[in-house]
């Protein structure tokens, strides 16, 4: 089906059978496209703000240069789609499963991304500030409650290089995520399981742990990352990198040059 360039806004397109439709560049603003059947379809260019998407079948759909500002995306399948140049300013994302999804360098400043499963996600220099994360699904390890037959990658997310400053990461699960160079300034980790977590160089600069409810960063990567800890309040067993703590703070304000463990420099073979 060819809509490509087609001016479709407030459109009713409920439950609307598109899979693999060409919509390229198409104006979609503001259309119910509820539970539209999208797969595979190409939505490169096209202007989806304001749309209610929520239950729309998005897998591996090409949305490259789509423009989803406040979008409703709530429990909207979209594992293995391609969002390339894709703007998500506002976009509410909660309960989707954007496992596998391509969001490198994506605009997801004040999305809501509460609950929302991103497993195998590249998620790496994404602009998230003040998002909610919220019980959303990063890591490699949980249960799932979706429908049979519903694809779910068992990969960590990357997030390396994202701006999270201000996000909401409470009760998120980030276990063996890739954070280096992530910025989290500000960020709320209240009961955040970063296990395992590979936070080389990341800044963790005011990161707020309510106390007596804990954040577990145990076997995590500290190597390098600015960091101010409680360490009555955070896990930290098998951690690596963590400054030595003074009066129970784990305290490092600015970053040494040292190597990645987890990705160490390739060594020159002798001839």
């Amino acid at each position: 089906m060819n809509l490509s360039d087609s001016v479709l806004q407030r459109a009713d397109l409920f439950d609307a059978q598109l899979e693999g439709a060409n919509l390229r560049g198409a104006d979609l603003s503001q259309c119910k496209l509820s539970r539209a059947k999208l797969a595979g379809a190409d939505l490169s260019g096209a202007k989806l703000g304001g749309s209610d998407l929520e239950q729309a079948d998005l897998r591996c759909a090409l949305l490259t240069g789509a423009t989803l500002e406040g979008a409703n995306m709530k429990t909207t399948r979209m594992f293995g789609a391609q969002l390339e140049e894709a703007s998500l300013v506002g976009t509410d994302l909660s309960s989707a499963n954007a496992s596998g999804a391509n969001l490198r360098g994506r605009k997801l400043k004040g999305a809501k991304l509460v609950a929302a499963v991103l497993s195998g996600a590249d998620l790496s220099a994404a602009q998230m500030q003040s998002a909610d994360l919220s019980h959303a699904k990063l890591g490699c390890r949980y249960s799932s409650s979706y429908s049979q037959g519903e694809k779910l990658s068992t990969a960590s997310a990357c997030l390396s290089g994202a701006d999270l400053s201000g996000a909401n990461l409470s009760c998120a699960l980030l276990r063996r995520v890739d954070c280096s160079k992530a910025r989290l300034v500000g960020a709320n980790i209240y009961q955040t399981d970063f296990s395992g977590a590979n936070l080389y160089a990341a800044d963790l600069t005011g990161v707020s742990v309510q106390h007596g409810c804990f954040g577990s960063f145990n076997c995590a990567n500290f190597t390098n990352a600015i960091v101010t800890l409680n360490s009555s309040t955070v896990e930290t067993k098998g951690a690596v990198g963590l400054p030595t703590p003074v009066d129970g703070v784990f305290s490092r304000a600015s970053r040494v040059e040292k190597p990645d463990p987890e990705n160490p420099p390739d060594s020159d073979s002798e001839l």
